[in-house]
């Protein structure tokens, strides 16, 4: 029985030295560390005007300008239709022609209808668009007042001529309302149109620019 005992403990010694064996240990891949996320783009404040669309109307208000305003001329009622022609690509930003032709509508005391028709032209100046939304300007000059319905007191045709300063705001990238105030010798031979002025309006500039607005 003595071979048999011995053979009985080495198998109990040898199934301890196997339960007690840790498991072989195995290599796992090191996880990077993960790099601060990107930032997210900040979208531009609402109303607020981007850089590039800014140049952009630098440009195209730099160019001709139609327009058309009205209000009062001295006291009474009057209209103008004006074009806005500049000194050039550069000089032009800030300095130009503007050709006027606006009457002034007036009755006397017997009901009769004697307008003035102002046709002259003025040297202007004006600002940047300063934000890409508002600038100002002014300017005066000389023209020839015609009365196409006079009655036999006065003369048909006076000379005149004025000043005026004016604030531009844009309303759209083609369109800018106007006002302004100013004052002019009477262009009507009976005076009637002389004085201060008040006159409310808008610009159209038609200018070309190499990107369309809608992708700046």
């Amino acid at each position: 029985m003595e071979p048999m005992s011995a053979q009985l403990l080495l198998f109990v010694l040898s199934a301890a030295d196997i339960s007690g064996q840790s498991a072989p240990a195995v290599d796992t891949p090191a996880v990077a560390p993960e790099g601060p996320a990107p930032a997210a783009a900040e979208p531009a404040p609402i109303g607020v005007l981007r850089p590039a669309q800014i140049r952009w109307i630098q440009r195209r208000w730099s160019g001709v300008g139609f327009g058309y305003d009205n209000g009062l001329w001295g006291g009474h009622y009057g209209q103008s239709v004006k074009v806005s022609i500049p000194f050039g690509r550069k000089l032009g930003q800030f300095f130009g022609l503007r050709v006027r032709v606006g009457g002034v509508h007036y009755h006397d005391a017997q009901d009769h209808y004697d307008p003035v028709l102002n046709l002259g032209g003025e040297i202007f100046g004006r600002s940047p668009v300063w934000w890409g939304v508002l600038r100002v300007y002014g300017g005066g000059g000389l023209w020839a007042g015609i009365r196409p319905n006079p009655t036999a007191e006065g003369g048909d045709v006076a000379l005149g001529g004025g000043g005026h300063f004016g604030v531009e705001a844009f309303a759209s990238p083609f369109m800018s309302f106007t006002f302004e105030i100013g004052g002019q010798a009477p262009g009507h031979d009976l005076g009637i149109d002389g004085g201060g002025s008040a006159m409310g309006g808008v610009m159209f500039y038609f200018g070309r620019n190499e990107t369309p607005w809608k992708k700046l």
